[in-house]
């Protein structure tokens, strides 16, 4: 009976540190994600108020693939 039970307590320690991880995870792209927005949007902020285009401004914050980025960046050259 105690080799049950160390089974069970092992195997909650491992549950408890996996979950863990994975909450943490989360949590922090979460945060990243939110705090790249933030400044996104003060960047274009800034970009309006001195008068620079501010499409090119999201556009450096963009991933390679956005239809919308490559768009613009075809239209300036």
């Amino acid at each position: 009976m105690k080799e049950l039970a160390q089974i069970f307590d092992t195997s909650f320690w491992i549950f408890a540190f996996a979950t863990a991880v994975i909450v943490t995870g989360v949590w922090v792209v979460g945060d990243y994600t939110t705090k790249r927005d933030a400044l996104m949007a003060q960047n274009i902020e800034t970009a309006i108020s001195k008068g620079l285009d501010p499409l090119s401004v999201r556009c450096s914050y963009a991933d390679r693939n956005d239809n919308v980025c490559v768009a613009y960046a075809a239209s300036k050259k």
